[in-house]
């Protein structure tokens, strides 16, 4: 009988609408699964996308800041040259994309599908960042601040991938040495790209953005398999659901006698649906019972409040980290338990939190043991929670404990602070170790060459005495020999006076020269003018051949303190220098020495008119070692000897200038005690 009703019934109008109801909640169901399943796929794919970017974003940052900033440190302190660029130490794109390379060689080693990364820009160094037109319109939306992320799910022929972009960091002034102006760039970084692309850039601009295309293969796998689990069981539950209400409808149609029999059966079938719902509810219970096992058990501190920020719940590692128990924290807020400071800063998070309800929200902070007093460095971990309709519903957050990583973190930078100074001490001694080493040679060269000369004039000095001295009495012998002739007798007597006097300035002469060089045991107080005189004295030749006038203003002389002898080499020194310009340029030459007093210092001003110096070797280069003012002529040694033994020697100072088309080399020396003008 019941399949002589179903027969009717299943071509009767109202099974047409029963079907057609069934058949459209189960297609909105469908497309429902579909969605969420899609969406939940995007979500956990975008997840990973964006803690991979954070790794890239880490690695860029530590390339700016640590080795950018150590190879600049090491170009300024001369052990790299200026124009040094390599991008595996430099460029953070370029190591955020090698990195990128070993880790897609490492996914595919492991079966997975490659994460590609670009970096788009509208001014690329490197034509494998120039950026499509698509892409040039979403870093324009970044720098108008329209957005601060890009997402987009493409389909192509190695399925369904999805791009997430965002905007690099702003230009900082260490981005502009490589990205502002090509002639203050690394000349190597220049040779390899280019002066055209990557530069004129601005502080504060955003040059490019982080882009990266994420392969959907295995969320949409996953997210396919959830669709058709869940398609799969909405179909058995609405096909019974069709059984029973059709069950119903064809008992219903029955005489009274069917209807009693199908009311039992119903009341029967009520009881076992009742006994199901109740074994439903205790296995819900008992989950609920694990999760707040698992909850309360977990090391790791958790708790967990709804959308008006009232404390829902908190296990019992959170009760240890912060030493309260959990009737002072649950049911209440931030406020009544915290700070009226750390408690607005919380509040401001979790509102952040509920406008992202998608992102997670990562954070340090100091926390204290309320019985202990212990203060922790921890990382907060927060994240929404929904309820069964799918509006945010609460806030639930984890805490890690990152006082030990921060102390090994710590002791890392002191090591690495005292490395650096290590380095630092070792690299000034070794530059000052250097520097004396130099500074002796040359004094050494001094010593070498004045004993040379004294040594070499005491000899001249001692063959130069005898005939000189011969001479002399064979002259005065003249004078015994009587002469007829008057006249004859009085040109005798002129010309053995002349030969005498001159014999007599010779052997003056050769001892000035041989106390010139001998060197100064002691500091003594010293006439500048008399020093000045003894040289000029010892140039009265030169200064004959090469026709030069030279005046010496005796005015502001002044006594100094020092080496007589030392000093005297110096004034030998520039006059030489001068001497030897006028010879090479064939002019008449003009040297004036003028002197100023001042509180504690005197000063000699030597002034030719010889051209002056060039431009390069001012104003200090021409005083170093093997620098010379005479080109190849010249050993470059003088001038440095002359600025070792007035500044290091004397107390002194000695510089040089152009003026008057010449050069003007200015000696300074400190005054003798109750000094007084000549």
């Amino acid at each position: 009988m019941l399949n002589i009703y179903f027969k009717k019934f299943l071509f009767s109008k109202e099974n047409g609408i029963i079907l057609t109801i069934f058949i459209a909640l189960f297609g909105l169901l469908t497309l429902y699964y579909l969605e969420q399943s899609r969406s939940s796929a995007i979500n956990n794919a975008q997840s990973n996308i964006k803690e991979y970017l954070r790794n890239i974003a880490a690695i860029r940052e530590n390339v700016s800041k640590n080795q950018k900033n150590e190879v600049y440190r090491l170009e300024n302190s001369g052990y790299l040259y200026k124009g040094y660029f390599m991008p595996h130490i430099l460029s953070s794109t370029y190591n955020s994309r090698e990195t990128n390379l070993i880790y897609n060689r490492l996914r595919e080693e492991d079966g997975l599908h490659p994460i590609m990364i670009s970096f788009p820009s509208d001014n690329p160094r490197n034509p494998l960042n120039e950026a499509t037109s698509k892409e040039i319109d979403i870093l324009e939306r970044f720098r108008k601040k329209e957005i601060n992320e890009y997402v987009e799910v493409i389909n192509s022929t190695n399925g369904s991938m999805l791009y997430y972009a965002i905007p690099s960091v702003p230009n900082s002034k260490n981005c502009l040495k490589c990205h502002s102006d090509p002639n203050i760039a690394p000349k190597d970084m220049v040779d390899m790209y280019g002066e055209k692309g990557g530069f004129y850039e601005r502080e504060g601009d955003i040059r490019a953005m982080l882009a990266t295309t994420y392969p959907l293969t295995n969320e949409l796998a996953l997210a396919n398999k959830e669709f058709i689990n869940s398609t799969a069981i909405t179909f058995v539950v609405f096909f019974i659901f069709y059984v029973l209400i059709v069950i119903m409808i064809l008992k219903h149609r029955k005489n009274q006698s069917i209807l009693e029999n199908l009311n039992r059966n119903l009341e029967k079938k009520i009881e076992r649906r009742t006994a199901d719902l109740k074994r439903s509810k205790d296995e819900l219970e008992n989950q609920k019972a694990l999760f707040e096992a698992l909850l309360e058990n977990l090391p790791v501190p958790i708790f967990y409040k709804d959308r008006s920020g009232i404390y829902q719940g908190v296990n019992r590692a959170f009760e240890a980290t912060y030493g309260i128990n959990r009737s002072e924290i649950v049911g209440y807020t931030v406020f009544d338990i915290a700070p009226k400071d750390l408690a607005n800063r919380y509040f401001i998070e979790d509102e952040e939190l509920f406008k992202n309800p998608n992102v997670a929200q990562i954070y340090e902070h100091l926390v204290k043991n309320k019985r202990s007093g212990d203060i922790k460095n921890v990382l907060f971990h927060k994240m929404t929670y929904r309820d069964s309709s799918g509006s945010v519903a609460g806030i639930v957050g984890a805490v890690t404990d990152i006082t030990e990583y921060k102390r090994l973190e710590n002791q890392l930078n002191e090591l690495n602070i005292s490395l650096g100074k290590r380095v630092e001490k070792e690299t000034s001694r070794r530059v000052q170790i250097e520097k004396e080493k130099r500074a002796n040679e040359l004094e050494l060269i001094r010593q070498s060459r004045l004993a040379f000369m004294g040594e070499m004039i005491s000899a001249i000095t001692h063959q130069w005495q005898q005939p000189t001295t011969a001479i002399s009495f064979s002259a005065q012998s003249l004078y015994d020999i009587d002469y007829e002739n008057e006249e004859i007798q009085n040109e005798v007597e002129r010309v053995v006076k002349v030969i005498v006097n001159q014999t007599e300035y010779m052997n003056e002469t050769i001892s000035d020269f041989r106390d010139f060089f001998k060197p100064s045991k002691k500091r003594v107080h010293f006439r500048v003018y008399d020093a000045c005189k003894e040289v000029t004295k010892l140039f009265e030749i030169q200064l004959r051949q090469s026709r030069t006038k030279l005046d010496i203003d005796k005015e502001e002389s002044f006594r100094a303190i020092g080496f007589p002898n030392e000093f005297k080499q110096v004034i030998l020194i520039i006059l030489n220098n001068s001497i030897d310009v006028f010879l090479e340029k064939e002019i008449k030459g003009e040297i004036k020495i003028e002197f100023e007093i001042g509180d504690e210092r005197g000063k000699v001003i030597i002034e030719d008119n010889g051209g002056g110096i060039r431009e390069e070797l001012l104003p200090d280069k021409l005083f170093e070692s093997y620098v010379s003012t005479k080109g190849t002529k010249g050993n470059g040694i003088g001038l440095h000897l002359a600025k070792t033994i007035i500044e290091e020697h004397m107390d002194g100072k000695i510089y040089a200038q152009n003026r008057n088309n010449g050069a003007l080399f200015c000696v300074e020396l400190p005054l003798a005690p109750k000094e007084q003008k000549d």
